[in-house]
């Protein structure tokens, strides 16, 4: 899938995921509510709650569908509400919610800030990840894993924002989503002390330019009480494609 010129991003993005889903695409012009097994989900107990243009979709492990697909009244629309209301009473625990963010423009503008400059981050390189590792340890643990940085397993694009010294103040990164390669997932993060003075829109400025020579759409994934990742989408111009929430009915790992 390449660039999309003419034809709504957001629409492209749900096709995709409507694929991935195994369900038909028409769906997403119908009022209703499908439930959708999803073999990758086998064994996790995890349902997630999706609404895809004018439907709602239900993405579970296979386990749940005779369950699901007997608590909905056939021909009814279920929101996330009532979905999270039923799963609760039914003795599943809440994962949280999340917001699926595409870009429809050309992204940000950005300025250099002072002092500052790009630079692609060399995975194969023992220097660049000596100074990632560097700055991955200035930031919370949980900000990393909310950026999904993995410094076994970095992404194949990365661009730095980087000081005089050539120290890490900001990262943003792309890896081709896992259900449509025409989309790449991103991740940003930057350091404590330079938050707010430019360097995150710089590097994402330059990440989403390069996605778009590439013919590749940014999608941006958040969940939806990241109240600093949910700013930076609102910053930078994405519009949300869906939001999803999930719960797992008994010991199966989040997702």
């Amino acid at each position: 899938m390449g660039r999309v010129e003419h034809r709504s991003v957001t629409r492209s993005f749900l096709v995709g995921l409507a694929d991935a889903m195994g369900i038909d695409r028409d769906v997403l012009d119908r009022v209703g509510t499908t439930v959708a097994p999803g073999s990758d989900r086998a064994g996790t107990g995890v349902a997630s709650c999706y609404r895809l243009g004018e439907h709602t979709v239900i993405w579970c492990d296979p386990v749940l569908n005779d369950r699901l697909a007997a608590a909905i009244p056939a021909g009814e629309q279920w929101d996330a509400g009532r979905f999270a209301a039923w799963a609760t009473g039914e003795g599943a625990e809440p994962l949280g919610r999340a917001v699926m963010h595409v870009l429809e423009g050309q992204g940000p503008s950005h300025e250099m800030p002072d002092g500052v400059r790009l630079r692609w981050l060399d995975r194969g390189s023992e220097r660049d990840v000596a100074q990632l590792t560097a700055f991955c340890a200035s930031c919370t643990v949980d900000e990393v894993e909310s950026a999904e940085i993995d410094l076994g397993d970095l992404d194949p694009r990365i661009v730095v924002a980087v000081d005089d010294d050539g120290a890490i103040g900001a990262y943003a990164s792309a890896l081709p989503w896992e259900y449509d390669e025409g989309f790449d997932d991103i991740g940003v993060l930057s350091r404590p002390d330079v938050r707010r003075r430019g360097w995150t829109a710089a590097a994402l400025g330059a990440l989403i330019e390069r996605q778009h020579a590439l013919r590749l759409e940014p999608l941006y994934r958040c969940d939806t009480d990241n109240d600093a990742s949910m700013a930076v989408a609102h910053w930078a111009g994405f519009v949300p494609a869906t939001e999803l929430t999930a719960v797992c009915f008994g010991a199966g790992p989040q997702v």
